[in-house]
């Protein structure tokens, strides 16, 4: 058994949002570090100081290049405290069994722990949210669209309050638990993005997640959706969401195999988004209407209109169309094969 403690070059950042105030809060963080056990990879932490009832969502990134640059670690090579409903306390510890091998040497860790808005228990309802891990994307000032693209011009700038988004898109036994369907092309795969939705299909889904969980789930606005995949305050200005290499952040038409893929294979971008370009396109709030000249607030496109705002690429679509400002539209009562959606709170 090969055994490696290292201590200094693990870092763990803790961002605490309270849900209504969007206000960030101090938290305590202790006794940090990590141990390889053979081919595993043991992170442990001590998360001090909150609410004992307060849930956390746990993230895992890895730098392989002494910090350079991070990659949020798959969450199917992980187990133990990381995922949703992380409470706070002694003795936390992350499992990875990496797929590939690593330079510990050269490694350091980043574990982001995010606080999750809790629903609440309706008789014999589970906790829905348990599965509905969110983002908080703080709020700012950018420049929405580009002048190269003909649906995505003029730039103009946009400034947005805090919001919270989905880690991931709604999967198809998420949308199962709650509308008791599996209305999906690509139906064999848990894990999967759900498709083959209309808009109008969602908001009924939305309706009933929101009476069992007690929550305010919505769509996002597409000015939300473009902020996020761009990574919001932290972003690097990438041509995709996360990166300017789409193989690293999307299933696509070059390497999809022509079919969806399960949520949360790829790279995550700068704010740990997965898949908000390629895998299933996402529908968002807001009416289809022309971008116009100006700054804007919270904007909101034509409640009017019967074509919706679609985004993201999809396992179908060109490099074009997973750029994060490309934008599609189609009609709010037709489901497609590749469209699927994620939440906003």
């Amino acid at each position: 058994m090969i055994f490696k403690f290292i201590q200094a070059r693990i870092i763990l950042f803790l961002l605490v949002f309270a849900v209504n105030a969007h206000l960030v809060q101090a938290q305590s963080v202790e006794h940090v570090q990590f141990a390889v056990f053979g081919s595993s990879v043991i992170v442990s932490y001590d998360l001090i100081g909150g609410s004992p009832d307060m849930l956390y969502t746990v993230d895992l990134f890895l730098s392989a290049d002494a910090a350079a640059r991070y990659q949020a670690v798959s969450p199917l090579e992980v187990s133990g405290d990381i995922g949703f409903g992380i409470h706070p306390g002694k003795g936390k510890s992350i499992k990875w069994q990496p797929c590939k091998s690593v330079n510990y040497p050269a490694a350091s860790f980043k574990v982001n722990a995010t606080f999750t808005p809790k629903a609440s228990d309706n008789g014999n309802q589970k906790h829905l949210d348990d599965f509905m891990e969110m983002v908080y994307v703080e709020g700012g000032t950018f420049k929405m669209g580009c002048n190269d693209l003909a649906d995505s011009k003029p730039i103009h700038s946009v400034s947005l309050g805090g919001y919270y988004i989905g880690k991931y898109e709604v999967t198809q036994k998420q949308w199962q638990e709650v509308m008791g369907t599996r209305p999906s092309f690509h139906a064999a795969c848990d894990n999967c993005p759900v498709e083959n939705v209309s808009w109008d299909d969602v908001e009924q889904y939305i309706k009933k997640l929101n009476e069992k969980s007690g929550n305010h789930y919505r769509l996002p606005t597409e000015a939300e959706w473009e902020f996020a995949a761009r990574g919001g305050l932290q972003s690097q200005k990438f041509d995709y969401c996360g990166s300017n290499t789409l193989d690293e952040v999307a299933w696509y038409s070059s390497n999809s195999g022509g079919t969806t893929h399960p949520i949360g294979q790829k790279q995550a971008n700068e704010l740990g988004i997965f898949d908000m370009s390629g895998n299933v396109l996402e529908w968002c709030f807001d009416g289809f209407s022309e971008y116009q000249p100006g700054k804007r607030v919270n904007p909101v496109g034509n409640s009017q209109s019967e074509e919706y705002v679609v985004r993201g690429g999809s396992a179908k679509s060109n490099a074009k169309k997973n750029r994060s400002t490309y934008r599609q539209f189609g009609p709010r009562d037709k489901a497609y094969h590749d469209l699927g959606f994620r939440l906003a709170l």
